[in-house]
């Protein structure tokens, strides 16, 4: 599982919905005022070096300023800097403390961060487990795809909580739901492999199809395994095959295996297809 990141980029969207065409000068001025939104859009500002010299001193100076005034999203931002060193010596503990101030206002990515954080602590602490389900199960509560995804997960593996798969389904369906590519995966697997529900490999190939097409490398392999001929199979796992990562060096392993049964213009139609489907989704993407 990934940590939900408030990273600058992402929040750059929130910048411009708070700034309201606002210039650089009156922000600064809004922010040396005590404005705490405004001081986080001047952090996001120098973060990213928009209309300011990037800076990532000035930018955590300001973000500081407002988690100190207690603005959830800067009190989340702040924990995310603290944990993964950005600008500042990484220390969990200081992560925590900020992503709690920022959870105890019932900010949802600092209640999955939380989790998240507990949950790769369980590795050596098992009873964090139970504190990772709590986290992601508030998260959940308030409708985060990420925090469902969680909680799903642990009902899957049983990690801070009894082992039940039929509750691992509901909650990887509210995710995947929202359109969540992980959650629609593991979604998937649920149908292909009789987990918490009976098996439909038409139910698990819609949802490895949904995941697949926001480039989930396993959605892809999965539908490789799926597909009724060895053209269909051979597309997926070609299209696998152009991402890095395992399933990646999985759906290259198994297109050369098909490849030797197939002819010069099946092959060719397949990578044409891979191509336009790349294409797609990268004009989506900008």
């Amino acid at each position: 599982m990934k940590t939900n990141q408030c990273v600058f980029a992402v929040l750059l969207l929130g910048l411009c919905a708070g700034c309201g065409g606002d210039s650089v000068e009156t922000i600064r001025a809004k922010a040396e005022k005590g404005d705490p939104q405004a001081q986080y859009n001047l952090s996001v500002m120098y973060g990213q070096g928009d209309r300011v010299p990037k800076d990532k001193v000035e930018s955590l100076n300001w973000l500081r300023k407002a988690a100190e005034q207690n603005y959830a999203v800067a009190q989340c931002c702040l924990g995310n800097c603290y944990h993964s060193g950005f600008g500042v010596e990484r220390n969990g503990k200081e992560a925590v403390r900020w992503w709690r101030k920022a959870a105890d206002q019932s900010f949802t990515n600092a209640e999955y961060n939380l989790g998240k954080y507990y949950y790769d602590q369980g590795i050596v602490d098992p009873g964090a487990q139970v504190e990772a389900v709590a986290w992601f199960r508030k998260a959940a509560a308030h409708n985060d795809p990420d925090g469902q995804r969680g909680l799903g997960f642990c009902y899957s593996e049983g990690r801070g909580v009894a082992k039940d798969q039929s509750e691992a389904v509901k909650w990887y369906r509210k995710a995947a739901e929202q359109n969540h590519a992980d959650a629609q995966c593991e979604l998937g697997d649920c149908y292909r492999l009789s987990r918490g529900v009976p098996k439909d490999e038409g139910e698990a190939a819609k949802w490895y199809r949904k995941a697949a097409d926001q480039g989930a490398v396993e959605a892809q392999f999965n539908l490789g395994q799926l597909a009724k001929n060895k053209e269909e199979s051979y597309k997926w796992y070609l299209l696998a095959s152009s991402s890095k990562g395992s399933f990646g060096e999985l759906g290259k392993f198994f297109a050369l295996q098909l490849e030797s049964k197939m002819n010069a213009l099946q092959i060719d139609e397949a990578k044409k297809w891979v191509r336009e489907f790349n294409e797609n989704k990268n004009t989506q993407a900008r």
